[in-house]
């Protein structure tokens, strides 16, 4: 039997291939494909849904499963009134995820003027508050990465781009580079938000054109 569920969460392909490869994994699944631009998870096989939506959250996203007699197109109301930097805004405060990527961006400001921008001028302030704001900004924006790499490691047995993020940022820590620590995690955290905003508007444009589609046709 094939069932389709509607995924949300997703802010990349990467994300995509992970769902895929965690649902495949359950007993009675014979084959699993989520197409990403339309957020579509298609499974076939003798599963129950409440199995299917359960491995999904345990990736960390969510999922509904289709209700195929009353068809209704899941326009994203996070990108469909607003476009351009305040619809990204919009978008990065919809979700906690990404309001906290958002956060980092604030936080991680005075570092990259203070220790990375002003310096190249001559000009040396320096502040262990600095420091701090970094650390913290890392932790904002770090921690949905790092909870995304462990539940790849737990979950599905692999290695993620964000376990290699995390390795890369705790790196920077031991060695004293809190701005770069940081600015490293807000700015993929800040691009995997960017990549997800770009593909909800695409799917938003779809859904509009599929909703004014007419359902009869005379030939």
């Amino acid at each position: 039997m094939d069932r389709i569920y509607e995924v949300s969460g997703m802010d990349c392909a990467n994300c995509a291939k992970s769902i895929e490869v965690g649902v495949a994994k359950l007993d009675g699944v014979t084959a699993c494909t989520l197409a990403y631009h339309t957020a579509k998870l298609r499974v076939s096989g003798d599963v129950q849904p409440d199995m299917v939506l359960a491995q999904v959250q345990k990736l960390g996203y969510q999922a509904v499963l289709e209700d195929r007699t009353h068809p209704t197109p899941a326009v994203n109301s996070q990108t469909q009134q607003v476009g351009g930097v305040l619809g990204f805004v919009k978008f990065l405060l919809a979700r906690r995820d990404t309001a906290l990527a958002l956060l980092g961006l604030g936080l991680i400001l005075p570092g990259v003027l203070f220790d990375e921008l002003l310096p190249v001028f001559g000009i040396e302030v320096h502040s262990p508050v600095f420091a701090a704001m970094s650390v913290g900004a890392l932790a904002a924006a770090g921690w949905p990465i790092v909870r995304g790499a462990w539940r790849q490691l737990v979950v599905n047995h692999a290695i993620s781009i964000n376990l290699l993020m995390t390795i890369a940022a705790v790196g920077a820590l031991i060695i004293g580079a809190y701005t770069e620590a940081g600015l490293v995690m807000v700015l993929f955290a800040i691009g995997e938000a960017l990549e997800g905003y770009t593909a909800a508007q695409g799917r938003n444009a779809i859904q509009a054109l599929m909703a004014v589609a007419p359902n009869d046709a005379i030939v």
